[in-house]
């Protein structure tokens, strides 16, 4: 989720995240969209218009930026299918939370 340990998570690794989660695997070396076949790309494709979309029905403007609250996280993540685990999530909310208890979509 952070490959440079930066200790930010960009909303792109999120999805790529989550679209491993949805799709139930570990991955298998295939991180690397070129490897992908144009029904996989497509899929990839339409789920992360979903996750963009789940987080817009939450999300309010700051800035100019989509916010959700932390408290919508478990929302988020049942709108998108998935069972929601505190546990398991806390790690990703920590890393994601911004002041005000706020996770932005742009990380």
């Amino acid at each position: 989720l952070d490959p440079s340990k930066s200790g930010k998570i960009t909303k792109s690794s999120f999805i790529a995240w989550y679209s491993k989660l949805v799709e139930g695997g570990s991955g298998g070396g295939r991180d690397d969209n070129d490897s992908l076949d144009s029904d996989e790309r497509q899929e990839r494709a339409e789920e992360e218009a979903k996750v963009r979309d789940c987080f817009g029905r939450l999300a309010t403007e700051e800035g100019g930026k989509r916010v959700i609250k932390v408290s919508d996280m478990e929302r988020l993540i049942t709108d998108l299918g998935s069972t929601y685990g505190e546990d398991e999530f806390a790690k990703v909310v920590r890393k994601l939370m911004k002041p005000g208890e706020k996770i932005f979509e742009s990380d």
